[in-house]
């Protein structure tokens, strides 16, 4: 029998460290099996224990919470008559989709997974651990030798020496190795990525799969804010398989003003040149994670014709390069496509974009500007910077369109076109053929003349 001081336990390590020298048997229960304890506490200390035994509140609660927990198939556990749940709390079971490979490691069960937390079951007690960098985790179960040193108390943790360091090597080892391994089908997105993240130098000389995004079409996509119009899928390829069109996200655009070349780089709007790179050379995709020396990556570059004060220019015509070099071979841009320069919150102007368009009307009151909108780490609420870019985009409107007018209009609309004043006077004028004219008149005796569309 021994007889402890919770307290000098946990305080000091020359009590708790020297423990079997104060170990005495009874004679009384010589022959015995199992393990009794008798422990003098205060109520307090049995309803805090009861409540560890007890509850079935695992989400937020630390493996110390909960010390029951891990034991199962070591010790059963009984508290006033009723068996106590001992099996592993789920943050740390590895477990199909996220499973990728179990065997053994020094005669103990050992499970990889990508997603849950690394733990150690030792003897019993579950002992939290790193991840390994790519959120790939494992699950130790230890139940003969020393595979490992831990801490003391031993849920303090796993000791930093050299037994781990072995351990984590085997487990990079085997996580290379079943990826690698894999069909290409069973290869999850998160796995290729977290290669390159685990181990770099390896993964770009050894990794059997990339991951690449594909490039949104724009025209064929629903979206509100520059966020959700550079959405991408991304993909497991393999390298050799097959030829993939890799592109870098940013476009170039070059162009002549006032006689002056100019050439501006990493414009985004890669998105709405889909179709025209579909029909010349096949589906677009941004390398996202891999090798890219084992690659052919290219460039986009634009060449816009009729670049002026305002957003909109003429299509021109498109190319694509490696390296910097030189394009060999320029195709006439069909589609409506635009670039910019960077998102903003407040006003599509601050973008600096490009806009080719057949409709330049219809373009502006589509849904594509707000692929230059992002409130994103803005000083105002989402609803004010909306508002604002909203605003900024009429006045691209009226400046752009300074005698025309959409339906449906207001009073305020109409008020606009004058500058200023209460609108008081307007005449409809209907062609024979066309659209109806007006003509309005302000308090202050301005007048304008303006197309309906």
């Amino acid at each position: 029998m021994i007889e402890i001081s919770t307290a000098l336990w946990w305080a000091h390590s020359a009590y708790y460290s020297t423990w079997a020298q104060r170990l005495t048997v009874d004679e009384r229960d010589a022959g015995e099996g199992g393990l009794d304890l008798e422990i003098e506490a205060d109520r307090k200390f049995i309803e805090a224990t009861t409540r560890s035994l007890t509850s079935t509140d695992d989400v937020f609660r630390s493996p110390e919470d909960l010390p029951a927990r891990g034991y199962e198939g070591v010790i059963e556990i009984t508290l006033n008559g009723e068996a106590v749940d001992t099996s592993v709390m789920p943050r740390f079971v590895h477990r199909e989709p996220c499973l990728i490979w179990e065997g053994d490691y020094l005669d103990n069960r050992l499970r990889i997974a990508h997603g849950p937390r690394t733990c150690v079951n030792w003897y019993g007690q579950a002992v939290q651990d790193e991840p390994l960098d790519g959120g790939f985790s494992y699950y130790l179960e230890v139940r003969t030798g020393t595979p490992l040193d831990l801490r003391s108390p031993t849920r303090q943790g796993v000791i930093r020496n050299e037994k781990r360091d072995a351990l984590r090597r085997f487990v990079a080892d085997r996580i290379f190795e079943a990826v690698n391994g894999a069909a290409i089908e069973e290869v999850r997105v998160e796995w290729a990525r977290g290669l390159y993240r685990l181990d770099p130098e390896r993964a770009e000389a050894e990794a059997k799969y990339y991951v690449a995004g594909k490039i949104n079409d724009a025209p064929e996509a629903d979206f509100s804010s520059n966020e959700e119009f550079e959405y991408m899928e991304e993909e497991v390829k393999e390298y050799g398989r097959e030829e993939v069109l890799l592109l870098r996200r940013g476009v170039t655009v070059e162009y002549e003003e006032k006689g002056e070349r100019k050439r501006l780089v990493e414009r985004h709007g890669i998105e709405t040149f889909v179709e025209d790179l579909r029909r010349a050379h096949g589906e677009p995709y941004e390398l996202i994670v891999g090798a890219e020396g084992r690659l052919r990556v290219r460039e986009l570059v634009w060449r816009p014709r009729n670049v002026g004060a305002g957003i909109f220019v003429d299509a021109g015509v498109f190319a694509l390069t490696e390296d910097g070099s030189e394009p060999q071979e320029w195709r006439a841009v069909v589609g409506e496509v635009f670039t910019f320069d960077w998102p903003s919150s407040y006003d599509i102007l601050n973008t600096q974009p490009f806009v080719a368009a057949k409709d330049r009307y219809a373009w502006l009151v589509s849904f594509f500007p707000w692929a230059l909108y992002d409130p994103e780490g803005a000083d105002d609420s989402a609803d004010t910077c909306a508002d604002s870019f909203d605003r900024s985009i009429n006045d691209v409107i009226m400046n752009e369109f300074p005698d025309m007018i959409a339906e449906p209009f207001s009073l305020s609309d109409l008020s606009g076109r004058l500058g200023a004043g209460r609108v008081e006077r307007m005449e409809v004028g209907w062609p024979e053929k066309g659209r109806p004219r007006l003509r309005i008149s302000n308090e202050y005796g301005q007048e304008k003349e303006l197309k309906v569309i």
